[in-house]
């Protein structure tokens, strides 16, 4: 029984983890410190391994939109 409380504790801490790396990205988009597509995939690679949509230059296009209108609303999505 411990163990499987240790287990749920690891997959609450890798999702906790997960969401702040996603909030720091947005952060750093709205705030112009991501400076190229390569950092922008890399940093969503980390966030979701398992994104298709990381080559979709549209994906991209609508991602640097939405931080050049400061629009972090659309950030998360």
């Amino acid at each position: 029984m411990e163990n499987r409380a240790n287990q749920q504790k690891e997959k609450d801490e890798k999702e906790i983890s997960k969401e702040n790396m996603e909030y720091q990205l947005i952060f750093d988009l709205i705030q112009n410190k991501i400076e190229n597509d390569i950092q922008l995939i890399h940093r969503l690679a980390n966030i979701n391994r398992n994104r298709e949509i990381l080559n979709a230059k549209e994906y991209h296009e609508k991602i640097n939109k939405a931080s050049k209108e400061q629009d972090a609303l659309k950030l998360q999505h």
